[in-house]
């Protein structure tokens, strides 16, 4: 039975985009219960996918010293799996390793030298991959375009849609009055998500409401 180990502490914030990419992929490998292959998962939260999981899974518990050499997970495993490009955690071991990247726009909002301290870290995931899956043709070439990409295969899985069902909402009341069309985006407060340019358009599109949804905890 192969060992695969899965790097998915992002899966402690459910409601983030990684968060969500995370269990949602926990939710496909437990679905497909494959007999061949076992899953570590590298969590901080271990009862709530317990909760959800039971034993399917085996967990590591996750600890921020990790990211530091004397601490680095050192148990070999056939495949060692990192969910996203941000995360610091990396194996002692060289280990048969997969990186999947959602986007590399650390390179265009922190800084565009490659020297950086947040460059030279995803340079290092690039040298030590095995294998690469991106989530969209787009993270391909903006990927490609800003590094240099290691001649390894590539594959692009992109995002599915984790609705089982169509919801029923006809007894649904909102908090909020919308008593006429609206438009409804959701995500995390940051400029890169272009809400400052929806509330700009808002004033070409006369009787609609615009509702944003997300974390307000950001200035």
């Amino acid at each position: 039975m192969k060992q695969i180990f899965l790097e998915s502490h992002n899966i402690n914030n459910p409601y983030s985009g990684f968060g969500q990419f995370n269990l949602h992929l926990l939710k496909g490998l437990y679905n497909c219960n494959d007999p061949e292959l076992k899953f570590i998962v590298h969590s901080p939260n271990i009862k709530f996918l317990k909760k959800t999981f039971g034993d399917f899974f085996k967990y590591k518990y996750y600890f921020g010293l990790r990211r530091y050499s004397y601490a680095q997970i050192r148990k070999k495993y056939d495949v060692w799996h990192s969910l996203n490009q941000n995360t610091k955690i990396e194996p002692a071991r060289d280990l048969p390793y997969v990186l999947t990247i959602h986007d590399v726009n650390f390179f265009y909002e922190i800084s565009d030298d490659l020297e950086h301290p947040r460059n030279i870290l995803f340079k290092n995931k690039l040298a030590r991959a095995d294998a690469i899956t991106y989530i969209s043709e787009f993270a391909r070439k903006q990927t490609h375009d800003s590094f240099d990409v290691p001649k390894i295969p590539e594959y692009i899985i992109y995002n599915g849609n984790p609705s089982g069902k169509v919801m029923d909402l006809s007894n649904y009341k909102p908090k909020l009055d919308l008593d006429q069309d609206y438009f409804f985006t959701i995500g995390d407060f940051r400029e890169r998500k272009n809400f400052h340019i929806l509330v700009k358009m808002m004033k070409h599109l006369k009787g609609f409401k615009f509702v944003i949804a997300g974390n307000t905890d950001r200035p």
